[in-house]
């Protein structure tokens, strides 16, 4: 009988880590699809606002919005829970991809027209990052297989794109308006999906584990700082008290008195902390409350300090999306693959740089076979293959022009930008001993990542040109 009980709670666990896994993979499909599908239609918002270069404007306000809200993804954690959070952002994502073919087909060649859909973009960046950060700040609070679940998924959905479009050109040749609605319904339909999923994954006891853990680590996070600021008060008068408290906001000597008074009580009590704050599932909203009462100023600074301790691992993640984008896509796809038209190299060439970029971050799950060294080494090396792009761009018949050449720097670069990416993440987490602060270092790198990215864009338009 006691086999059989075990042998159920095995399976039990098995069930909820493999339903786990589906989750972050398709979240993180998720994740970049609806941009993916932005950016894989830019020729069909090119000819509907022909006034306008539409290949550089309309990917600039997610971008921007991407780096705002990553700066604000903390202040926002506490005061909107995780899964109501996901809810409304998938909600959001979906209405703006309806909205934005709709408002592009009767306001085409408009100024109007073209402000709308910018404005939609960067509606839509907000809800794609708040939804991109805060999956990435719950896969740093659970095990390593979450956070690569994570990233090949948002890798997978560069795939699923790229396939839409190997679909369409063999059946209907190059068909701009025919491949914008198969990537916007695809994207909206994977949308629907992942927010019925989300309803059924918060209800788990793997969620529900991670959650109790996360609040725990808050509890003593905010013990400790009472116990400092019983400290501070007594070797300060109350004259000489001018700020609080950054990690307990009491704005008040009264406040801290009350907190003190509250913790003092629970032992003199004999019961724990956890009681007291009544950390039981229909309580959820005050607990968060409880431990979150920090304005933006405070999370923001607070979110600095953590980004201190965690370096150089910002930085190195910062760094390689800054390499990966100066060249992929813009200078990359001028490499010409013979024997076949440039429409079908540049899908080739996107279609190796997102297996490989998928495969790599798979890899990152041996975790044995990298340190912090070997990684902040490799993402330096990446910059050496900026040597047979550029030669590639300036000169088709370079040394550097055959085949395998050009599919083996794709793929080795693709694949180094898919592992040191997740590596470093990974990494982070390991630097972190609380649920609590994993969340905090999600959201730092997630903010070092859209920031090298952006970078990367820039730094890529003067080889625009060569």
């Amino acid at each position: 009988m006691e086999s059989n009980k075990v042998l159920l709670k095995k399976q039990d666990q098995d069930s909820n880590q493999i339903f786990s896994y589906a989750y972050f993979v398709l979240q993180g499909i998720i994740s970049l699809l609806g941009y993916n599908a932005i950016l894989g239609s830019l020729d069909y918002f090119a000819q509907n606002f022909s006034d306008y270069n539409i290949y550089f404007y309309l990917p600039l306000p997610p971008m921007i919005t991407f780096n705002l809200v990553s700066l604000a993804m903390p202040f926002i954690a506490q005061k909107i829970l995780f899964p109501l959070r996901i809810s409304i952002c998938i909600f959001g994502m979906v209405v703006i991809l309806v909205m934005l073919p709709i408002a592009t087909n009767y306001l085409s060649q408009t100024a109007g027209g073209f402000a709308v859909i910018m404005i939609l973009s960067l509606i839509w960046g907000v809800f794609g990052q708040i939804f991109n950060s805060s999956l990435l700040g719950l896969s740093c609070m659970m095990d390593q297989s979450k956070i690569v679940a994570y990233n090949i998924g948002s890798s997978a959905s560069g795939i699923i794109v790229i396939l839409i479009r190997i679909i369409v050109v063999c059946f209907l040749g190059d068909d701009v308006n025919f491949s914008t609605l198969i990537y916007f319904l695809s994207a909206g339909f994977l949308n629907v999906v992942g927010f019925i999923l989300h309803q059924f994954y918060v209800k788990t006891v793997s969620y529900k584990g991670v959650q109790e853990k996360h609040k725990q680590s808050l509890i003593y996070y905010q013990e400790e700082q009472i116990i400092q600021d019983q400290n501070y008060l007594e070797e300060n008068s109350v004259e000489q008290i001018q700020t609080v408290s950054t990690a307990t906001n009491c704005k008040t000597f009264d406040n801290q008195k009350k907190n003190q008074k509250l913790l003092i009580e629970n032992n003199e009590n004999n019961k724990k902390v956890v009681s007291h704050y009544c950390l039981n599932e229909n309580k959820e909203e005050d607990n968060k409350k409880s431990f979150h009462k920090l304005n933006f100023k405070q999370q923001f600074l607070q979110y600095l300090l953590l980004a201190k301790d965690l370096m150089p691992l910002p930085f190195f993640m910062l760094l390689s999306n800054l390499c990966a984008n100066m060249m992929y896509p813009a200078v990359s796809l001028k490499s010409q693959l013979s024997g076949i038209s440039y429409t079908w190299s540049c899908i080739w060439i996107i279609f190796m740089h997102n297996i490989s970029n998928v495969v790599g971050k798979h890899f990152v799950a041996i975790r044995s076979l990298y340190n912090n060294n070997m990684i902040y080494s490799l993402i330096i090396l990446r910059f050496f293959h900026f040597i047979i792009f550029i030669m590639n761009a300036i000169n088709s018949d370079s040394i550097f022009s055959a085949d395998w050449i050009i599919c083996l720097n794709i793929i080795v670069f693709s694949f180094s930008a898919g592992y040191t990416d997740s590596a470093l993440f990974i990494l982070s987490t390991e630097k972190m001993i609380s649920n609590y602060h994993r969340e905090q270092a999600g959201f730092v790198m997630a903010f070092s990542l859209t920031f090298g990215i952006m970078l990367g864009i820039f730094l890529a338009i003067p080889f625009q040109d060569i």
